[in-house]
């Protein structure tokens, strides 16, 4: 449950710990970490603290500029994801695609598609014409140009084999 942030010199292979000025979102494990322009944005994940017997879960976007290395306070528009963690997460040029993962206990393993546009600053849930794939948590969610959006493996209800294409 860390809120650090580590540099890699990529020259000299050696990890380095920057100055870092701005508010650090709370530490966390299962979260997702995405780049877009220059900016990493953490989404959701799972705390160490306890609200009654239900751990505290996240569901937060959080943006640190690699430029000034300073947190910045992020705005957003549109209806933001449910509180979650484990959930697979993609850039695909300006938008952050966040896919499934586990929510609190009335909601359980997700299986719902949701996109931050990272230019407009705003949340959307994108028209799905199809099944999307059963629900799940800690599974990868990959993008091949030309081929589409792909959710492979994780853990849920039903047994995740082989593979699911969902795409985008």
């Amino acid at each position: 449950y860390l809120n650090e942030l580590y540099k890699l010199d990529a020259d000299h292979f050696a990890w380095m710990k920057p100055r870092i000025s701005g508010d650090a979102p709370k530490g966390r494990l299962q979260h997702s970490l995405n780049l877009f322009d220059n900016q990493l944005f953490v989404f959701g994940g799972i705390g160490d603290k306890k609200i009654g017997s239900q751990p505290e879960i996240f569901g937060d976007l959080c943006c640190f500029d690699v430029g000034t290395s300073q947190w910045v306070e992020h705005f957003s528009t549109g209806t933001p994801p449910c509180k979650r963690y484990g959930h697979g997460s993609v850039t695909i040029g300006h938008r952050l695609i966040i896919f499934g993962g586990k929510g609190d206990s009335s909601k359980g393993d997700l299986n719902d598609l949701l996109t931050f546009d990272g230019i407009e600053k705003a949340w959307s849930k994108p028209r799905v014409d199809y099944l999307p794939p059963a629900p799940r948590t800690r599974a990868t969610l990959s993008f091949v140009p030309g081929k589409g959006l792909f959710v492979f493996g994780g853990t849920g209800a039903e047994p995740q084999t082989g593979q699911n294409r969902y795409v985008f």
